[in-house]
């Protein structure tokens, strides 16, 4: 199966592989046991008020379903919690409801007005839907935890996903001890559950701050290696059917098909290719299995008429562009988009609709808006005073207040780099360019090498914008004298220079 940006060096092995034998250890770490499970889940459990020790998130899938038996194996009072994303087949509810009978397990089924535009915003950001509908399992879960005052909410994600989803970008970012892991895991969900996240502006779900901290989350599979096989013998045994009616690797949703054929179309490479690479790796499912699981094609009318009904095609409301290519500062060639539009647009929202329909290579670099595209004599485009707009460059959505220090402006093209934009003013808040909970790890780590600034991620988070976290630097004034500028700036390039020096001594070395 194609993979992009993949190396193989002359030995057949992958650069993948290769970082996951660099990786494994710590892995492995990461990962508990049974017995860790049980203490868990009693500590937890301990003194709470609730009717229900834990609420499961169960989509009614082979995973969930799995993990619903076992925790009543364990004793456990569950609520189990299925959000009903508007395109749960019949079929799964039928398994829903079966088991909860069987067990005698109370249930309860959500919903959100505003799914279409979680869809929407997921397919648009990350080429899926599967991170949405998460996004808003969790949320909605969370929200009934929270009120009902269970002290646990435990997922069915599979070690792959867990690996995806929340170790890969804390690996790479070099956090690899397991509570520190933990603990940016715990930021990550302050962060979920803040108004700077898209997903929770879009549904419009109140969580109070503090909830995290009073709620334990459980990934049930970080403590329980279960092969693929087994879980399926052992549903098979309970009588659980696998629905015929969602395509071929879900086992619970209809529009699944709609988002592998939307990643596919847009990043190159089936959705599930890398949650299922990392099972293979860990003996959670075989090589051949997996190559099972994803080498049907999505069936594209399917896809297409629900692409339609969520509102996936429907498009900002922009009268005119023309795209050309221009040289960067470096005289690299990007696109440069002019815009003519009723409102007035954000990139961020200009790039989301444009991932719907192109691959990402083809997406212009800069946006330019305008009041009308300027025409030569003859009514031709007159692409002169275009190139001479390219001070209208778009930005996050405020006023564009360029870098004025040398510290601003070194700390601006740290993150330029990062988030792949130039011209990020210091108020534009660096989760609407799209930043994410990773590149606020890798920026704090970069920024307390490359330029000596020690950032705590948490004041990344509560003061996503350059201007705000800087202020916890320089109480006094953001503007520093041009001297100043000149000798903090000199010092931090020595530092860079002999981080340098080492990281080529360690090349050296290996």
């Amino acid at each position: 199966v194609d993979f992009p940006a993949i190396v193989i060096d002359d030995s057949g092995v992958c650069d993948h592989c290769r970082e996951f034998d660099r990786f494994r250890p710590h892995i492995e770490r990461y990962f508990k046991t049974e017995e860790d499970f049980v203490q868990l889940t009693r500590q937890a459990g301990a003194g709470a008020s609730s009717d229900y020790d834990c609420l499961l998130l169960y989509s009614g899938g082979k995973d969930s379903t799995y993990v619903l038996y076992r925790l009543i194996d364990y004793g456990l009072r569950v609520l189990a919690f299925t959000f009903d994303n508007g395109y749960i087949s019949d079929a799964a509810f039928e398994n829903i409801k079966k088991t909860t009978a069987a067990l005698g397990v109370d249930h309860m089924t959500g919903h959100s007005d505003n799914m279409n535009k979680v869809f929407v915003e997921s397919l648009r950001s990350q080429h899926n839907v599967c991170h949405g509908c998460w996004n808003a399992l969790n949320t909605e879960g969370t929200r009934i935890a929270h009120l009902k005052g269970i002290p646990m909410v435990i997922s069915g994600l599979s070690r792959g996903q867990i690996i995806d989803m929340r170790l890969n970008g804390l690996l790479k970012a070099g956090i690899l001890d397991p509570l520190d892991m933990e603990e940016k895991l715990l930021l990550f969900r302050q962060g979920f559950f803040s108004s700077e996240n898209r997903f929770m502006r879009i549904m419009n779900t109140p969580i109070p701050p503090d909830v995290v901290e009073k709620i334990l989350f459980i990934d049930f599979f970080r403590y329980f290696p279960e092969p693929v096989q087994e879980i399926r013998d052992y549903l098979r045994q309970k009588g659980w059917i696998q629905p015929s009616d969602t395509g071929f690797c879900s086992s619970n949703c209809v529009i699944n098909d709609a988002g592998i054929a939307v990643h596919q179309r847009g990043a190159g490479y089936h959705f599930y290719e890398e949650p299922l690479s990392w099972d293979v790796r860990l003996g959670i499912i075989s090589r051949k299995q997996g190559l099972d699981e994803i080498s049907f094609p999505p069936d594209l009318e399917k896809a297409e008429r629900i692409l339609t009904e969520i509102g996936y095609f429907a498009a900002p409301e922009v009268r005119d562009v023309v795209v050309l290519n221009n040289y960067d500062k470096n005289g690299n060639m990007v696109l440069t988009a002019f815009i003519t539009a009723d409102t007035r647009m954000t990139v961020m929202e200009l790039r989301e609709y444009l991932s719907g329909h192109l691959p990402d290579y083809m997406i212009p670099t800069y946006f330019v808006q305008m009041e009308e595209i300027p025409l030569t004599a003859n009514g031709k485009v007159d692409r002169k005073k275009l190139m001479e707009s390219s001070s209208g460059i778009l930005d996050s959505g405020v006023a564009y207040t360029a870098p004025r220090s040398e510290r601003e402006k070194a700390v601006a093209a740290l993150f330029g780099r990062i988030l792949k934009i130039e011209h990020i003013g210091v108020h534009d808040n660096l989760f609407s360019l799209g930043a994410t909970s990773f590149d606020m790890i890798q920026a704090a780590n970069l920024l307390n090498q490359e330029l000596g600034i020690g950032a705590p991620v948490i004041l990344l988070f509560e003061h996503p914008t350059i201007a705000g976290f800087l202020q916890h630097f320089q109480p006094e004034s953001v503007e520093d004298t041009a001297e100043e500028n000149k000798e903090w700036l000199s010092a931090r390039q020595d530092g860079k220079d002999k981080l340098r020096l080492r990281r080529q001594k360690n090349r050296m070395e290996e």
